[in-house]
């Protein structure tokens, strides 16, 4: 039996994105993984926001300089980019939520645009992250190359644009997510920014914290 299963959504409080996870509390359920079969019962669910569990982890550890003030979490994936501040008590500071332009999948979808393979976002997504920067033969290097500064540019823009107000007031950003190693090099020596240690997994490592 699980007793609590943990969830991580984009949205906390939007009913279309809990409810699916919700409804698999208090029912068995088998599945198979790696041709076993499974059968568990899930005692609870609980559902976190995404950049809850990366901060919970990140101050358990130590990785903010000033845990007494406000904090970030920066949480770039493929699909969604998702930016919190998040009180040194743990409650998320709801009018400052920003939903950014958009993961790696943004930047693949300018990539497409540029050297004309339209409808091949996915493999380019898959060709960035295993370094081949190329998908049915058309080498995409150069647009990447060119592309991605303003990709890195508009999401720090975009952060800076909603955070302006509170500028004096939130200390560090930690950045979480698969689309993260090739923000880095973009914020090294910053010291407003902190990368997290595997920082594809470190909020799904962090889960326990919850």
């Amino acid at each position: 039996m699980i007793e609590e299963l943990r969830c991580s959504v984009p949205d906390d409080q939007d009913l279309s994105q809990i409810t699916p996870s919700q409804t698999l509390a208090g029912q068995t359920h088998q599945f198979r993984v790696n041709g076993i079969e499974y059968t568990v019962r899930i005692d609870r669910v609980r559902i976190v926001a995404e950049g809850k569990t990366a901060w919970l982890r990140a101050m358990k550890e130590g990785l903010f300089k000033y845990p007494q003030y406000l904090n970030g979490v920066l949480d770039l994936g493929g699909g969604t980019a998702i930016a919190r501040l998040i009180t040194p008590d743990g409650t998320i500071a709801r009018d400052y939520e920003k939903v950014l332009q958009g993961g790696t999948s943004q930047l693949a979808s300018q990539i497409a645009g540029e050297v004309q393979l339209l409808g091949a976002e996915a493999l380019i997504m898959d060709a960035i992250a295993n370094g081949s920067f190329a998908v049915h033969a058309v080498d995409f290097r150069a647009a990447y190359d060119a592309l991605l500064p303003r990709w890195v540019a508009g999401i720090r823009g975009e952060l800076n644009t909603a955070w302006r107000s509170i500028e004096s007031e939130y200390a560090q950003i930690l950045v979480v997510g698969g689309s993260t190693p090739i923000f880095a090099p973009f914020v090294a020596g910053n010291l407003r920014y902190i990368i997290a240690p595997n920082p594809q997994f470190f909020a799904l490592e962090g889960m326990h914290n919850a």
